[in-house]
C-alpha cells in the first residue's frame, strides 16, 4: 500500500504523527501524572493508537514504537513500564511486518543485518544496566527525553519535506 502513498504526503503524515506522540509524552512527563484521569477513554485511545503503530509497521517499515509509548503512557505507566511493554509489543509488530514485507517488497539484507547487530547488542545491555538505576529518580527526566527525541525525528521529517 505504501507505493500508492506520494512519498512528501507519507513523510508529512509521520512526521506529525511522530511529533504528536512526542508532545503526549513529554506532556504527561512534565505534568507527572503516572494515573489516567478517564481510564475508559485512555484505554481507547491507547488502542487507535496501537493501530496506528500497526499502519507505520505496515506502510513504512517504521517501528511504530513511539505511538506505543504514548499510548501506554496514557494509560497511566511509567516510562520504564512502557519501554518494557513496548518491546514485546513491537515483537509482534515486527514479525508481522517483516512477514508482510518479505512478500511483497524487497529487503536491503546487508544493511538490515548489520543494524540488527548493534541493535541487538542495545537491546541486551540496556536492560541490565536499567537493573542498577533507581527508577523513581529517573523516570520523569527519561520520559522527558524520550518525548523531545521523538518530536525531534518527527520535526526533522517535516523539514526535510518543505
Amino acid at each position: 500500500m505504501s507505493r500508492y502513498i506520494p512519498e512528501k504526503s507519507y513523510t508529512i503524515v509521520i512526521g506529525l504523527l511522530l511529533t504528536v506522540m512526542g508532545l503526549i509524552v513529554l506532556r504527561k512527563n512534565l505534568r507527572h501524572q503516572q494515573t489516567p484521569s478517564r481510564p475508559h477513554r485512555s484505554s481507547l485511545i491507547a488502542y487507535l493508537l496501537g493501530i496506528l503503530s500497526g499502519l507505520m509497521v505496515g506502510l513504512g517499515g517504521l517501528s511504530g514504537g513511539a505511538t506505543t509509548v504514548a499510548g501506554l503512557s496514557m494509560m497511566g505507566l511509567t516510562t520504564f513500564e512502557a519501554a518494557g511493554t513496548t518491546t514485546y509489543v513491537l515483537c509482534a509488530m515486527s514479525f508481522v511486518g517483516f512477514i508482510s514485507h518479505l512478500l511483497t517488497s524487497s529487503i536491503a539484507w546487508s544493511a538490515g543485518l548489520t543494524l540488527m547487530i548493534g541493535a541487538i547488542i542495545g537491546s541486551i545491555s540496556t536492560p541490565l544496566v536499567l537493573t542498577r538505576i533507581d527508577f523513581k529518580k529517573l523516570d520523569r527526566p527519561l520520559g522527558i527525553f524520550l518525548g523531545i527525541v521523538v518530536i525531534f525525528f518527527g520535526v526533522k521529517m517535516l523539514i526535510t519535506v518543505f
